[in-house]
């Protein structure tokens, strides 16, 4: 790619907005983007919604007003009408709009994304195929697409198989380690625990490994484990959690490609066809997905 053409609008400022900077996941999107922003001679600024809807309302109004060249953003909920609406009204004044890992509901945004049902249901179809009938989930909200198609590949994953889907092992979180710690305390407390659990997302993991701590259960002897992505803080707990990753580097370099080819085009947001790229999660069995029993026959 070129460096960045003249252009008497532009400030060389690119706007990213992320839902959790605390989530590594996030942080490594914006190293992605970053990478890209930098060789092109690009500024760009970054701000954290604390996945909270009022919050990122605040942060749109700012970004329209200052006239960034471009927003990259991860939005909070699919349902925040309002804030769907002022999206829309940035890029009608051409400050092209690249959406990554969530969607806005029926909006016409470029995007880069997840196969997120894929990579739930390779993980719990591997859950199942290492001897797991009793798999419970600790899904992210139903209000994100991530959330909500991690939940479906879990749900035909056990349908595949005919396996009964207990809705007391739906356990619905947010996205942050301490619902994966209350939750994870509230699926041990049953009276037929699960022999495994699916938690929807790194920080939720590393709440539900701190709530298994505490109860002095042992992963996989007393209850399995797998996890949807990576992160150093999991790596530093234990080396043998099973991971569906994903680069989230790259879902930032590519978002950042997509932003800066809109704006050197100078493409008008009523003439464009939405770009939109899917990238394939990787299933990592590393020894915390075995069950119980198949540990005792070994």
């Amino acid at each position: 790619m070129n460096q960045q053409t003249s252009n008497k609008s532009s400030n060389g400022i690119l706007a990213l907005v992320v839902a959790d900077i605390n989530n590594p996941f996030f942080a490594d999107i914006v190293k992605g983007v970053n990478k890209v922003a930098r060789v092109n001679g690009y500024t760009v600024y970054t701000c954290d919604t604390d996945e909270t809807v009022r919050n990122e309302l605040s942060v749109l109004l700012s970004i329209k007003q200052q006239r960034f060249d471009g927003l990259i953003i991860t939005p909070v909920s699919e349902q925040a009408s309002k804030n769907a609406r002022l999206l829309e009204s940035i890029q009608e004044s051409d400050i092209p709009i690249v959406l990554i890992d969530r969607e806005v509901k029926s909006a016409n945004f470029d995007g880069v994304f997840i196969d997120n049902h894929k990579g739930a249901f390779d993980g719990v179809e591997a859950l199942i195929r290492a001897g797991h009938q009793d798999i419970a989930i600790i899904t992210g909200p139903a209000t994100s697409k991530p959330g909500r198609d991690r939940l479906k590949g879990y749900q035909e994953a056990m349908q595949l198989y005919n396996i009964p889907v207990n809705e007391a092992l739906i356990q619905h979180g947010d996205f942050r380690w301490a619902s994966g710690y209350y939750l994870t305390q509230r699926l041990m407390q049953m009276e037929n625990r699960p022999s495994a659990i699916f938690v929807s997302n790194n920080l939720m993991s590393i709440g539900c490994i701190k709530a298994l701590t505490e109860l002095h259960l042992h992963i996989p002897d007393d209850v399995s484990l797998l996890t949807f992505d990576d992160s150093i803080a999991l790596n530093a707990i234990s080396q043998n959690i099973s991971i569906i990753n994903r680069s989230a580097t790259q879902m930032g370099i590519e978002a950042a490609t997509i932003l800066i080819d809109r704006i050197r085009n100078n493409e008008k947001s009523v003439k464009r066809i939405p770009k939109r790229v899917v990238l394939l999660p990787k299933l990592e069995l590393r020894g915390s997905e075995v069950a119980a029993s198949k540990l005792l026959k070994s």
